[in-house]
């Protein structure tokens, strides 16, 4: 199942994980946990605090860039594809997206160098491959 449904919002399943790394800037909107239903839920934070029913914050995709590259020293970077690997390349036409995660200038450079030899996963929507994206970079986090 995806879990980039509610975009610009992160899933259900990210939040989850996302709380598990201590993340914890304030948000206004929250899912329900599982056993209570996971619809996206918009609020104020003071309630999210009171409440007596079990909630997680949900923030979007770019609080959570903004959050891994201040907290924990982590890149996320999403770029279109301008050609499929078997065709010549159509500047004028996107088809598909690609992504970069750099927990270092050393890695970022690494990346670079490597990016002609190396397989290149490709997404159909720059939200599948955020999603990715913050999925590979989350596991960079030393707690």
């Amino acid at each position: 199942m995806s879990d980039v449904y509610n975009y610009p919002y992160v899933g259900y399943y990210t939040a989850i994980g996302l709380e598990s790394y201590k993340f914890n800037r304030p948000q206004f909107t929250y899912y329900r946990r599982k056993d209570f239903g996971s619809e996206v839920i918009s609020g104020s934070v003071k309630r999210l605090f009171i409440s007596t029913e079990p909630y997680v914050t949900v923030p979007t995709y770019d609080e959570v860039v903004t959050w891994l590259r201040e907290e924990h020293g982590i890149f996320v970077q999403v770029m279109p594809s301008f050609n499929s690997p078997d065709e010549l390349i159509d500047d004028k036409k996107i088809t598909g997206y690609y992504h970069k995660v750099c927990s270092s200038a050393r890695t970022c450079i690494e990346w670079e160098l490597d990016f002609f030899t190396k397989e290149i996963e490709y997404f159909d929507t720059y939200a599948d491959a955020l999603s990715k994206a913050i999925s590979e970079a989350i596991k960079l986090i030393t707690v």
